[in-house]
């Protein structure tokens, strides 16, 4: 059975949406995508997107970075967490935030992003909780090669 699209929001609003996000470094820098749609259009994050019931974590990572971003990534391990609440997502979110290699692929703006690239700082505008995150969790710091 199929629920409609009002019985499908209220269900939904009643929990926060699961995400996984990923943070690429390599030679002092790390990736980040520009967002292109609302909400925070036209800010810096870690690319990724939600998790769909019957995928792993690792699948939904490796569909949302490539349909974004156009890599290709795997996961090295678990950094943390980012909960966005409302306005900064549509809903309460929480992304899971893994520490990715690349493993092929060719970087660009794909769905939902206005620009991707390398940055050695944080750039302007990022979104707060990401540029958080990272300063936490000293993400210049120790970058692999």
């Amino acid at each position: 059975m199929r629920l409609s699209e009002d019985q499908f929001n209220e269900v939904f609003n009643l929990v926060p949406r699961l995400c996984v996000d990923a943070c690429i470094r390599h030679e002092g820098e790390i990736f980040l995508a520009q967002r292109a749609i609302p909400p925070c259009m036209g800010m810096w994050h870690f690319p990724g997107g939600g998790v769909y019931v019957e995928e792993t974590l690792e699948k939904a990572l490796v569909r949302n970075v490539q349909a974004e971003t156009g890599l290709l990534v795997r996961s090295r391990r678990l950094l943390g967490y980012v909960e966005y609440p409302p306005p900064i997502a549509i809903r309460k979110t929480v992304a899971l935030v893994f520490d990715c290699d690349i493993v092929g692929g060719l970087a660009y703006a794909g769905e939902g992003t206005a620009a991707v690239g390398f940055f050695d700082h944080v750039p302007t505008p990022t979104i707060d909780l990401v540029a958080q995150f990272i300063h936490e969790h000293e993400l210049f710091e120790g970058i692999h090669v």
